[in-house]
Parts: structure tokens; C-alpha cells; sequence
């Protein structure tokens, strides 16, 4: 009896270490995969960051591995098996293939952003202004009809309309707001003057011109005076030039008695719209009046005739030469 208990015990015993060698043998073994991290980081066409776009990371087969939207720095991270091959995209814009190893990945992508890039759209057109031109006569303040008015852009270079006064003496155009314009006024009978205008929402003007015998300035007692000059060497003629260059409009500064770049400036350009002359222009011949002549009844008298006419018509170019001579003397 007491045999076959131990015998039985025996068999337990190793029924149960069977049991357990098989139950251990069933168990499956767990195994650690290394991964390594990627970085993708995202950034709009402005160089500023990306954040809130999506990202996407698929193997070479097409399965998606990781996907997300980039945080508040414009990056999207995440950690994936080794050394395989792997496809980012970032918003489905750009792409980028890359072999990860135990060093991991970074990428940077450039897209047109949907929330900040703003889609490119048409400038608005500038807006239009009236530009009002009044000229007048600057000694009896009446208004000049027919006074030629031309506008030019100073921005642009390129003239914005021209035409003449109306009965009120005032010419209207429009122009682009906020730009600056040069206007010349012109007459018959008038010294040209321009001004300078800048157009806001409205641009107005007025415009004075000098009649030109009011205007004229005899240059006579002022002929010999050069830069540099002064009232000491000068016996005070400079002054009085100068004060007639500013009666003129042509000189802005005060009379100082000294002959500088201003005053010469000044006189260049009073010869240039003919204010400056002599005091006496001998007045130009009369024309010769062509009579009729009879036949000429001999060859000897039509030779007479002509020699006549000859001689009257070198008289005639030599006046012309005096004159031109004269004239440019006070250029």
C-alpha cells in the first residue's frame, strides 16, 4: 500500500512538471523593434511658421505610418521603426522620401499657405481727383480767356491733359489723388508762368501772368555786370538789377548787392522768355516797296534795273545782320 502511494506521488510530480514545461513552452517571447525620430518642419512661402498644418508619413508601400498637424512652432514629430524608407508630405503640397536610421530624420517643407498666404488680387485703381486751373492778368486780376493750360505729372513724368480757359478764365481736368503736378499757363501777349500743385481729394490753382511790356526789364545800365560783382565795384547796380529780377518774378531771394549763382540763374532765364532787352531797338527798315516796272526796252536797261534791285537787297540783308548782331549781344 505504502508503495503505491509513493508511486502515484511520483507520477503527479511529473505530470505537473510536464504541464508547466509545455504551458512555458507555449509562451510567446517579446521582442523591442528600435525606432528613431523625425522632425518635419513646416513653413510658409513668407518664411514664417506653419503651425496648425498637416503632415503625413507612409512607408514606400503606401501604409500610413504617422500623421498630425504641426504645433504652434510649425513641427510635427514623430517616432518610427528603423531603417526603412518613408514618404513625408506636408498639407499634400510637397513631398519627401528619406531613409531612417538611428540618427533620425529632419525635414523642412515650404508650402502656400491656406490661412496666412493671401491669394494674390487686383490693386484697386487710383483714385481720380478734379484739378481747377484759374489764370488771370496779375495787374488788373481779370480772369484771361483762352490762356493755354498744360498739366504734367511730377510723379510719373508723363502729361496729364492741356487745353485753354474758358470765358472764366479757369481750365478743368482730373488727375490720380495724392500725386504732385507742374502746371504752365501761356498767352498772347503774356510772360509765361507755372506752378506746382499737390492733388489731394480736390486740387485748385491760380495762375498770374505779367503783361510782357510791364515786365520788360532794360538791360542797358546792367550789360557789363558778371558774377561776382558787387555793389562796392559795381556803383550799387547789382541792387537795382537784383530788385528788378525779383519786381519780375525771376529772383526769390532778397537783394543783396552781390551777383551769385541766383541772380545769374535769374537773368539766364529772363533772356530765355525775352523780358531782358536793350532800352532803344532801332526799329527795323520799312520794307521796300515794289513797284511795278515797265518793260525793259534795251538789254542795258534791264542790266540797270537789276543791278538796282541788287543793291537794294544787300542793303537790306545788311540791316537784317545789325540787327541779329545786336540781339545776340544780349544773350
Amino acid at each position: 500500500m505504502k508503495q503505491r502511494l509513493v508511486s502515484g506521488a511520483v507520477l503527479s510530480i511529473g505530470l505537473l512538471l510536464a504541464v508547466s514545461s509545455f504551458a512555458l513552452a507555449q509562451t510567446p517571447t517579446t521582442s523591442t523593434v528600435a525606432t528613431a525620430k523625425v522632425t518635419v518642419y513646416v513653413y510658409g512661402k513668407d518664411g514664417n511658421v506653419a503651425p496648425g498644418e498637416t503632415v503625413k508619413i507612409v512607408t514606400r508601400d503606401g501604409n500610413s505610418v504617422a500623421n498630425g498637424t504641426t504645433d504652434t512652432n510649425g513641427v510635427f514629430t514623430a517616432m518610427l521603426p528603423i531603417d526603412q524608407g518613408y514618404i513625408a508630405s506636408a498639407s499634400g503640397q510637397v513631398r519627401g522620401d528619406f531613409n531612417l536610421t538611428s540618427d533620425g530624420y529632419s525635414l523642412k517643407f515650404t508650402i502656400q499657405r491656406k490661412i496666412t498666404d493671401p491669394t494674390p488680387t487686383t490693386p484697386p485703381s487710383a483714385a481720380i481727383a478734379p484739378i481747377v486751373v484759374l489764370v488771370e492778368d496779375a495787374t488788373t486780376k481779370a480772369p484771361i480767356v483762352k490762356a493755354h493750360v498744360n498739366v504734367q505729372s511730377n510723379n510719373e513724368g508723363f502729361d496729364v491733359d492741356n487745353g485753354f480757359t474758358d470765358t472764366d478764365g479757369v481750365f478743368k481736368t482730373q488727375g490720380k489723388a495724392n500725386t504732385d503736378v507742374a502746371i504752365v499757363a501761356t498767352a498772347p501777349g503774356y510772360f509765361p508762368n507755372k506752378a506746382r500743385l499737390s492733388v489731394t481729394t480736390e486740387g485748385k490753382v491760380t495762375i498770374l501772368l505779367t503783361p510782357q511790356k510791364e515786365r520788360r526789364i532794360c538791360i542797358d545800365a546792367y550789360q557789363r555786370l558778371k558774377k561776382g560783382d558787387t555793389d562796392n565795384n559795381a556803383n550799387n547796380d547789382v541792387r537795382d538789377f537784383q530788385e528788378k529780377l525779383r519786381e519780375a518774378g525771376y529772383l526769390s531771394t532778397n537783394a543783396t548787392g552781390v551777383y551769385g549763382n541766383l541772380t545769374d540763374q535769374a537773368k539766364r532765364r529772363a533772356v530765355e522768355d525775352n523780358v531782358l532787352g536793350p532800352c532803344y531797338v532801332q526799329p527795323a527798315p520799312s520794307p521796300i516797296p515794289v513797284q511795278p516796272l515797265p518793260p525793259a526796252t534795251t538789254i542795258s536797261e534791264a542790266t540797270r534795273r537789276l543791278n538796282d534791285l541788287i543793291d537794294q537787297v544787300n542793303n537790306l540783308m545788311a540791316e537784317i545782320k545789325k540787327l541779329s548782331l545786336l540781339i545776340a549781344s544780349f544773350h
